[in-house]
């Protein structure tokens, strides 16, 4: 080999390393170097995120050349029609040149036109970018929501393999997305102007290239981190989970129902608002139990029978039936009434099995019904998705009418199996009209729905100059409410009628003082979803609902409205996150404690699939695929329906006599959420207190009477303190350092710094905390040892610890399929759902109980109830019983351990 040769191949060798890959524009408007991936993205004047895989209608893809150009019909809403341009191309040092071009047919406001991206925390926090020459790091905690927001020049972001220069024209904006407990840092490439002003055009370019780490500048740090694969070992034992327990064990709680549902009468409001049966008018009833969804709620009568057993067992006393008209909806149109007769008649079938076993049921009217074509819809024109649909729901009244017809047939049809209609059930406890239909959420998520509410909101200003468009939009969702209610009682339909159950914003009060009741819904670790929606990757946040200022329920008290009914008809702690086991308890514990009417966890199984496959390990959600979902919610319906919580004595009330002072969107302030956790909290859309109410808060939506029959409080910081320091609330029920708040009655306490849960009640006491910590109720008390745990001491035979002969004692963990994949040991990036069978993480921990009487034996038990070994109890100088337990001494992990007394 010549010297010239030798030169020659190491500069080419130098350059290979220097460039790296090469970047790739994908389908869906996606840019892709080395793991990065930039996804153009807009957003509605909510903040919801426009793509063009989901949004194809504002994204109107008119030509495309495979990995080079994309050509879009822009049709955002609030703006002009227009045209936007994609293109890369290959430069000679291996990288590309990426141009985005929008023009707009006359000026307009959009928002933030932009190439997304998700930065997980756990790979880039510590690392740094550099910003036009300057070093900033990524924070590895929480510091505040913006990182950077300005044009750039220059960026160098660290990737998998190093790093990726960008040079050019842009906007960049990094925000921490532990703001809205996210697991990412949310980056924005954005296109100048980027927001604000009118516009005629937007356009981004800039050359991006990738290196090796260092090679364009100052390291930034490394990114790359060790993939996580769940497998057996000294932390993960695998375990058999069996669906079904054994009957009479101390896994079933079927004995707690009252069967038939609706022996008693249908459900109705009493004075208070509270839920009571008709027939039996003197005491609340509250109602506890599982979605289902899809075709899950389709089984055949052999499985419809053991899917009842099932259900009682964990005592849930009601069921919510969803996405139902999707499932039973005959598009083939041979059905006058437009429902498919043998898909109904199992729905049928099952309810008539739940009715039997004392579990009512509650539905909506409007879920998910698609596809609906033109012939069925007159001037509206064919409908193919529920977005579509809520959003002209409130604006033609050719959707109002098909929704009408729907309902008739839904709601009058015969259920040959109960021999009653829906709408005459006693089993039937409320109805929701349009799930989450608030239309603040779906105006413009279509063009053409934008154009008629754009046009409505302008012909409405000409007798409302003063009127804001969040104010219109109310009367538009009261107005349409109105009518269903009309028709429905005009059918004979006579059951509590919600709507718009989605949504914490202050406003929202207006609309819902007109409903019977108030429904809600609230996640924990919504998934979020890291390329296409709903599809792997994931990316959880793996926060523990504990520690967090509002969580959830928290961001729900201020919800509620006084003088009315409230569930939450959805909510869930979802899978992967590694303390979900803590979440029914959490939920549960305080909507008891808020004198809540129901609760529907989110949801039991989307698919029949994952109803009776054992084999099943995926789902964000389902309580059938997720066994720590399975043990969890059985502490749910106990501390809600039988737990004895009492309602808090004391409650405040938000005054929101001026629902849109703050805007639309505008929710309540933490501070008033965080009393939630010591008092009932709500909202009162008079100026005077509702009955009962202890003192009225003002948190700036409105003006308390100026006859102040009760004591006004500001909702500043000093919420707490101030009512502390006026009497109202005990000296000793909180501590801001610790952030801990004990309940006045002190069966509740929650502490976000230590992150534990206590609930010592009548019928239940739960202990939540983490390794090497300890926290004693009043018959429970626990060190533990290994991991974070739950742990809950329940009734079998009897409403009180203290009168039962049987009690069972749950220990739960954390619980992975074998073969689950994320992306690095901090589990917040999912990447495959696994195989059976199920591991569970170990734990150990000292248990001491203080039992009423004596002879207690103690039995772990596997997930079927089953007794699989006695465990040896030392009895202790003051009367208490001490047992070590190791959820991995048996062949079967333990979740559960019987303790009886003969």
């Amino acid at each position: 080999m010549t010297g010239f040769t030798r030169v020659l191949t190491v500069l080419l060798g130098t350059a290979a390393l220097l460039r790296g890959e090469s970047p790739r524009l994908l389908d869906g408007g996606t840019l892709e170097l080395d793991r990065w991936r930039g996804t153009l993205s807009a957003f509605t004047s909510q903040w919801h995120t426009l793509q063009p895989a989901s949004a194809k209608q504002v994204f109107d893809l008119q030509e495309k050349e495979s990995g080079r150009l994309q050509r879009y019909r822009l049709n955002l809403p609030g703006a002009a029609p227009g045209t936007l341009t994609l293109a890369l191309n290959p430069t000679a040092d291996g990288g590309g040149e990426f141009s985005g071009k929008a023009k707009f047919d006359r000026p307009s406001a959009i928002r933030f036109l932009c190439l997304q991206s998700a930065l997980l925390i756990s790979q880039y926090g510590g690392t740094a970018f550099e910003a036009d020459g300057k070093l900033i790091r990524f924070p590895e905690e929480f510091n505040g929501e913006e990182i950077i927001s300005r044009k750039l020049k220059r960026l160098r972001l660290p990737t998998r393999n190093g790093e990726i220069l960008f040079e050019g024209d842009f906007f960049l904006r990094i925000q921490d997305g532990r703001k809205w407990d996210g697991a990412s840092y949310g980056m924005r490439l954005g296109f100048v102007p980027h927001s604000g002003t009118e516009i005629g055009k937007a356009e981004i370019t800039f050359r991006l290239r990738s290196g090796k780490a260092g090679a364009f500048g100052p390291p930034l740090g490394s990114i790359v981190r060790p993939a996580y694969v769940a497998a057996p070992g000294e932390q993960w034992k695998p375990f058999t989970y069996h669906r079904n327990v054994e009957k009479g064990s101390a896994l079933d709680f079927s004995a707690r129902l009252d069967a038939p549902a609706g022996k008693y009468g249908p459900v109705i409001a009493g004075p208070d608002g509270r839920f009571v049966f008709r027939d039996r008018p003197e005491t609340p009833v509250r109602f506890y139990g599982a979605n289902f969804v899809g075709d899950s709620q389709l089984p055949n009568r052999k499985q419809a029978e053991e899917l009842a057993d099932r259900l009682a067992a964990f005592g849930f006393n009601a069921v919510r039936i969803h996405h139902h008209d999707n499932e039973i909806y005959d598009r083939g149109g041979r059905n006058p009434s437009r429902i498919d007769p043998e898909r109904a008649d199992r729905l049928d079938y099952l309810l008539a099995c739940l009715k039997k076993r004392g579990i009512y049921y509650t539905t909506d009217i409007y879920v998910s019904r698609r596809n609906i074509p033109a012939a069925e819809l007159g001037t509206a024109g064919a409908i193919a998705t529920p977005a579509e649909y809520k959003a002209l729901f409130y604006v033609d009244d050719a959707v109002y009418a098909d929704w009408e017809r729907w309902a008739a047939a839904f709601l009058t049809r015969i259920n040959p199996h109960t021999g009653l209609a829906l709408k005459d059930d006693p089993a039937l406890i409320t109805l929701s009209l349009v799930n989450e239909g608030n239309p603040a959420s779906w105006w413009n998520r279509t063009p053409r729905a934008a154009k008629l509410y754009n046009a409505g909101f302008k012909k409405w200003q000409a007798d409302h100059p003063q009127g804001s468009f969040a104010e219109f939009l109310s009367g538009l969702a009261v107005g349409r409410y109105r009518q269903m209610e009309k028709f429905l009682r005009g059918l004979g339909c006579r059951v509590l009628l919600t709507d718009q159950n989605f949504q914490n914003g202050i406003a929202l009060a207006a609309d819902r003082s007109h409903y019977d009741f108030v429904d809600n819904h609230a996640y924990w670790d919504h998934p979020r979803f890291a390329e296409k929606p709903w599809q792997l990757p994931v990316l959880p946040n793996q926060i523990n609902a504990l520690k967090s200022r509002p969580g959830v329920p928290g961001r729900l008290f201020p919800t509620r409205l006084f003088g009315k009914g409230f569930t939450v008809s959805e909510f869930d702690y979802a899978n992967p996150n590694r303390y979900r086991a803590a979440g029914p308890a959490l939920m549960a514990g305080y909507a008891a404690f808020q004198g809540w009417d129901g609760l529907f966890p989110f949801a039991y199984a989307h698919s029949l699939n994952a109803v009776t496959n054992p084999g099943n390990t995926g789902g964000f959600f389902d309580i059938a695929t997720d066994p720590v979902k399975a043990f969890s919610q059985r502490i749910g319906a106990q501390l809600f329906l039988s737990g004895g919580i009492r309602p808090a004595e004391r409650a405040f009330a938000a005054v929101v006599t001026e629902p849109f002072r703050k805007g639309g969107e505008a929710e309540a302030p933490e501070s008033f959420c965080d009393l939630g956790f010591l008092a009932r909290i709500g909202v009162a859309v008079t100026p005077s207190a509702p009955a009962g109410i202890s003192a009225l808060i003002d948190i700036g939506a409105g003006t308390p009477s100026s006859g102040r029959a009760v004591p006004v409080f500001r909702s500043s910081e000093k919420l707490i303190p101030d009512l502390i320091a006026a009497g109202q609330l005990p000296r000793e029920c909180y501590d801001a350092a610790a952030g801990r708040f004990t309940s006045p009655d002190g069966q509740l306490e929650l502490n976000r710094r230590d992150r534990t849960l206590r609930i010592t009640a009548p019928g239940a006491e739960v202990l939540t905390l983490g390794p090497k910590q300890q926290l004693s109720g009043r018959r429970l008390s626990i060190d533990n040892r290994d991991a974070f745990a739950v742990f809950a001491l329940m009734p079998v035979d009897a409403e009180r610890i203290d009168d039962a002969h049987r009690l069972v004692l749950m220990h739960l963990t954390n619980t992975q399929a074998s073969g689950m994949k994320f992306g690095n040991d901090k589990l917040d990036r999912l990447e495959s759902w696994g195989r059976t069978p199920f591991l569970a993480r170990r734990n150990t921990a000292r248990v001491s109980l203080r039992l009423p009487g004596n002879g207690w034996e103690f039995h772990a038990l596997d997930t079927a109830g089953k007794r699989i070994a006695r465990v040896p109890a030392q009895a202790q100088p003051d009367g208490s019983l001490r047992l070590e337990i190791d959820n991995f001494r048996h062949p079967e992990a333990v979740f559960a351990y019987e303790l009886i007394r003969e």
